[in-house]
């Protein structure tokens, strides 16, 4: 999980030197520590992320007679 923070950019500016990542912290409970220590987690909002919709194994094509040429038919050849 990556967090932004909106006073990231203000500290960017102020310091001279390039910024970079050394870390990334992955683990829920530790985030979750952070951001309640920083005082920007909310209870009332944490949800686990929506469920992934089954996508079928096999997709077929059928034709619908809907009143339009299909491309090329009207071609003389």
């Amino acid at each position: 999980m990556l967090v932004c923070f909106s006073g990231l950019e203000d500290l960017k500016n102020r310091i001279l030197t390039e910024m970079k990542i050394i870390s990334f912290i992955t683990e829920v409970n530790i985030i979750k520590k952070v951001l309640k220590h920083l005082d920007l987690w909310n209870d009332e909002s944490s949800r686990d992320p929506p469920v992934m919709p089954d996508i079928p194994s096999e997709i077929g094509y059928v034709p619908v007679d809907d009143g339009w040429s299909q491309p090329g038919s009207d071609l003389v050849g």
